[in-house]
């Protein structure tokens, strides 16, 4: 892989699989460390976020973000380092909530995930998935408005269909570029 292969931002951007109004961070691009430094893990990661209509035709926002261990010490190391990574993302996720509605974890070929979805303390539902694919973690946190209506298990299945959508454009470069 050569440095600035990854850019999942630019991807989202480029290929939406929602239909997205504006972005609202500063589009920086990608951050690379240790590409060329001996003994430093080489990591890609970034992070970006956008407004988007939502299925109740709401405006939504949705926030992306992505840490691809690419090389380190050894296979093993850039797995423990993802696994790592994961735990963190997951902690960070678990803290954002007022109240957690549900929390699942499943695994399918490609990666690993935990599914969260709970109401912040502004009354604002939100559902945050934290995804591993090989050496890569990556989070999608979907916010929704306060004042939008709808059962929970209606606004569950909306927010993870949103979430599975941006999974399914991701997990393939994922798979393709990241190191086995």
């Amino acid at each position: 892989m050569t440095p600035g292969a990854i850019d999942l931002c630019e991807l989202i951007g480029d290929a939406p699989p929602v239909t997205l109004t504006s972005r609202i961070d500063e589009a920086d691009g990608p951050e690379e460390v240790g590409v060329s430094k001996e003994g430093e893990a080489w990591r890609v990661s970034d992070e970006c976020s956008w407004g988007f209509i939502g299925q109740d035709s709401q405006e939504w926002t949705l926030q992306f973000s992505y840490t691809a261990i690419i090389k380190a010490g050894g296979h093993d190391q850039r797995f423990d380092m993802a696994q790592d990574e994961f735990g963190e993302n997951y902690s960070s996720a678990q803290d954002v909530f007022g109240k957690t509605a549900s929390d699942e974890e499943s695994s399918d070929k490609i990666g690993r995930q935990r599914e969260l979805f709970g109401t912040l303390e502004d009354g604002t539902q939100a559902y945050i998935l934290v995804r591993q694919v090989k050496s890569s973690v990556y989070v999608v946190d979907i916010r929704g408005n306060p004042s939008s209506s709808g059962s929970e298990d209606y606004r569950v299945h909306q927010f993870a269909s949103q979430a599975s959508a941006v999974s399914t454009l991701v997990d393939n470069p994922l798979r393709d570029v990241v190191p086995d």
